[in-house]
């Protein structure tokens, strides 16, 4: 079976105003909400987000810290390296 491609789709300016818990929660529900309707019900993408999706959330969380701009380039990297297979990527708009 082919592993399929699919697009991470978050929204930079969410984290750029995360303060505080509440709003780091919605960021990371959206965050992961986003990865998880990527991966279509694929069980083993699934899979993926279930472990590996709190520690590339704190990656992506740090690669924001200079400019206060979210990557997410930063998250599907991360993802795909622990994984040790691309399952997300990103294209520009």
């Amino acid at each position: 079976m082919r592993l399929a491609r699919v697009l991470l789709a978050v929204l930079p300016s969410l984290l750029a105003c995360a303060e505080g818990s509440d709003r780091m929660q919605v960021a990371r529900d959206t965050v992961r909400g986003n990865l998880e309707k990527a991966c279509r019900g694929q069980a083993a993408c699934l899979q993926v987000i279930e472990i590996h999706f709190a520690g590339c959330f704190e990656e992506y969380l740090a690669a924001t810290e200079g400019d206060g701009e979210a990557n997410p380039r930063v998250m599907a990297a991360c993802m795909n390296r622990r994984a040790g297979k691309e399952w997300f990527g990103w294209r520009e708009k």
